[in-house]
């Protein structure tokens, strides 16, 4: 396990899942290997739906939670399968996924305007600045691109405050905003902000 995990993922289950219960209906994108999905299940939701685009953690998480039956897990483009998600879901969380996107604001926006959960969890690195970063490939092309769309392989890194002003803007108030640097050293996620939104 990478160092700095079990103080993470505690702050990450009392802080920022604590607003999923037994009647929750979860929506988690871009869930990887399931690191996250593991702290969600702690909290026994009605249902989980995962979404992720790649196919070898896909079949991890078949492997690992193909058998559950609160579990139904889509491989995908979240901006494609979004129109037939309206209203579907109490909490959306999205760890690690919100600086990948070219179109970091228009991922929140279907966020807000399609799937309109009560309760919205991410996390972003902190920048103090608009950063676009190079998204690189794999073997099928941008990461999170199976249908080998033409995509611009950039993704823009929004800080903090622009998050929080946006999410504002969306009628979701700020509940977490957490600097995570202060709970782990070494840690690839230490330089991370932990949000939790509430719609308003």
């Amino acid at each position: 396990m990478i160092q700095g995990w079990e103080t993470y993922s505690h702050v990450v289950s009392t802080l920022c899942l604590d607003c999923i219960n037994e009647d929750s209906r979860v929506l988690e994108i871009g869930p990887a290997y399931g690191a996250f999905t593991s702290l969600i299940l702690e909290k026994n939701p009605k249902q989980l739906t995962l979404v992720e685009p790649d196919p070898d953690c896909l079949r991890i998480l078949q492997n690992r939670y193909g058998d559950k039956k609160n579990i139904r897990i889509i491989q995908g483009d979240i901006f494609k399968l979004l129109p037939t998600m309206q209203n579907a879901y109490d909490v959306c969380v999205a760890f690690g996924v919100l600086y990948h996107w070219s179109s970091p604001f228009r991922f929140l926006e279907d966020l807000a305007n399609i799937i309109n959960p009560q309760y919205i969890c991410l996390d972003n690195p902190e920048n103090a600045e608009v950063i676009i970063r190079w998204e690189g490939n794999n073997d099928t092309g941008s990461y999170w691109n199976l249908e080998n769309d033409r995509t611009v392989k950039l993704a823009v890194h929004l800080p903090s405050h622009v998050i929080k002003t946006a999410m504002n803007n969306l009628e979701y108030k700020t509940i977490l905003s957490r600097d995570m640097s202060w709970h782990c050293v070494n840690f690839s996620k230490k330089q991370t902000i932990l949000f939790k939104f509430k719609r308003a």
